[in-house]
């Protein structure tokens, strides 16, 4: 029955419409980064840090330590305060979120995906060309963006959304 119940759920979410703000996106996630940006920019040194110096930790631990800007990014937007172990909470959660980068991963091949994550390199190559420091600004920003974009098309239950959707019809649960 709840394999029928997520498939539902699904379906209810293929079937919207929604609106695509690649501004909205961009601007949110950059106003949810100056809230912390200490902290967003020491958990990316980390994550550079491992990704950089601890052979295969992209491949084997990349997933999970990028849901942790994620969930630092629902920690800041509901309000909740954010601390540094909060970014490495994602390790609780390796299979669900693993699960719910993958669908994120299938909706990239949409148009409108693969042009947020043109704009999103874009931002990203302008950070570099900074000597680099940029990426500690850019980085943050566009996962940040990501997480907006996420939150708008599919939502976390128990919150109902600016488009009306309820929170039945949401793919992932809150993480707390």
């Amino acid at each position: 029955m709840h394999i029928v119940d997520e498939k539902n759920r699904i379906e209810r979410i293929a079937n919207s419409e929604y609106d695509f703000d690649l501004g909205s996106y961009i601007s949110r996630g950059w106003d949810l980064f100056v809230k912390s940006p200490g902290l967003f920019i020491l958990y990316t040194l980390i994550v550079l840090a491992l990704s950089s110096f601890v052979p295969f930790a992209g491949l084997i631990i990349g997933a999970v330590l990028t849901a942790g800007f994620y969930i630092a990014a629902r920690q800041l937007d509901t309000n909740r305060g954010l601390k540094l172990e909060d970014f490495f909470e994602s390790f609780q959660f390796f299979l669900p979120l693993f699960l719910a980068g993958l669908i994120s991963g299938i909706l990239v091949a949409v148009f409108h995906f693969f042009l947020f994550f043109i704009v999103l390199m874009l931002i990203n190559l302008v950070g570099a060309m900074l000597l680099g420091i940029g990426l500690l600004v850019t980085i943050p920003v566009t996962y940040l963006a990501i997480y907006y974009c996420f939150k708008d098309i599919v939502g976390f239950v128990g919150e109902e959304g600016e488009d009306g959707m309820k929170p039945e019809d949401h793919l992932v649960d809150d993480l707390r």
